[in-house]
């Protein structure tokens, strides 16, 4: 995704790869289920960790956390 170590480094290529994982991982879970509205907590676990699992589901308690605190929701994660 870089052409060089130090480009991950750069803010804006960072995003921009970010925002390119995020896509390729929304398709992916929703390939089998079109139409369905996207839940960007299992994206994020698919973000940290393609392959599912517990790692996976690690992530998307934490984000969920971190998320709940800045928007002063609680998130109920569905799917662990």
């Amino acid at each position: 995704r870089f052409s060089s170590p130090c480009d991950s480094l750069d803010p804006y290529k960072n995003l921009d790869a970010t925002s390119d994982i995020l896509i390729e991982q929304r398709d992916a879970l929703y390939a089998s289920a079109p139409g369905r509205p996207v839940d960007w907590i299992q994206v994020a676990g698919r973000y940290h960790r393609p392959a599912g699992g517990a790692p996976a589901a690690k992530y998307r308690r934490t984000v969920s956390r971190h998320l709940s605190q800045v928007l002063g929701v609680n998130l109920l994660v569905t799917n662990p």
